[in-house]
């Protein structure tokens, strides 16, 4: 008989076999978690955490290892995860995982965003070229930030990761909190202003091993293509080699990207995520 209970000292290695390599094992490290059992021990696992930016919604993983009854355990952690915390499910799943998508499906969940990661080489010479024929809208002025934003483009980093998470609005941000999660480790901050405000911003971040990364870029206000088009060529003439992007697409993200993105045809598209929810609701412009 599978008995599920919450998770002790003892599971640690049981714990590690399972989610070792797997979308989002970082929750285990920060949720409650439970595990599954049978007479022979530990035979999958779950966890519930709350996303501290996002509180509308609880963030749950599971790992109900791969035996055959891998469905009834997943659904017997869900049902006792739920327990814990009745909020709105979000859940993040590889796009290459239909074994998973369909048990979620089955329970009620809905693809909600679709998160690419996606890599462009800024001296290839077709992307070179495609940057140098993107121009931005009359009457609008470029300007570099550099790694010390101040408090009026940090109030534009805040403003377009809350417009680009329509779909699962953040918490009000102090500029602590901005500078912090949003403009750490900034290798190149660009900001366009019109008529005395910030209307778009563009952001390099170092990530790990040293790759450059970038998730802001495009209008502080709308979707709006060219802005997302002109701001990305703007990042790629700054940044020398390899850039990777992650773009969102879905009701209230900013597709805007995605759509600049696809004009490229040199970019290299890979790992894939899904982001799911038993609420899917379309969101306020």
């Amino acid at each position: 008989m599978v008995v599920v209970r919450p998770a002790t000292d003892g599971d640690a290695d049981a714990l590690a076999g399972l989610v070792t390599g797997t979308l989002d094992a970082h929750l285990i490290h920060h949720g409650r978690v439970l595990v599954a059992t049978e007479q022979v021990g530990v035979i999958g696992c779950g966890v519930i955490c709350e996303n501290r930016w996002h509180p509308k919604r609880a963030s749950i993983a599971l790992w109900p290892g791969d035996g055959q009854g891998w469905k009834t355990v997943s659904r017997m952690l869900l049902a006792a995860l739920r327990e814990l915390d009745a909020r709105p499910v979000r859940v993040r799943l590889r796009g290459d995982d239909p074994a998973g998508l369909s048990f979620w499906a089955s329970v009620g969940l809905q693809p909600l965003i679709v998160s690419h990661l996606v890599t462009v080489d800024s001296n290839d010479p077709v992307v070179r070229d495609w940057a140098a024929t993107v121009a931005g809208p009359d009457g609008v002025e470029l300007r570099d930030f550099g790694t010390e934003p101040s408090t009026v483009e940090l109030a534009a980093l805040a403003a377009f990761y809350e417009r680009v998470h329509r779909w699962d609005p953040p918490r009000t941000m102090s500029a602590a909190d901005v500078r912090r999660d949003l403009a750490g480790d900034l290798l190149i901050g660009v900001a366009a202003w019109a008529e005395g405000s910030i209307v778009a911003v563009g952001a390099v971040h170092e990530g790990a091993q040293g790759l450059q990364e970038a998730a802001l870029i495009g209008s502080t206000l709308r979707d709006d293509d060219t802005m997302a088009a002109w701001m990305l060529a703007t990042l790629l003439s700054r940044v020398p080699g390899h850039l990777e992007i992650e773009a969102d697409e879905g009701v209230g993200a900013a597709s805007d990207l995605v759509r600049a993105l696809r004009d490229l045809p040199t970019a290299q598209w890979g790992e894939t995520v899904v982001i799911l929810s038993d609420t899917v609701e379309t969101p306020a412009r």
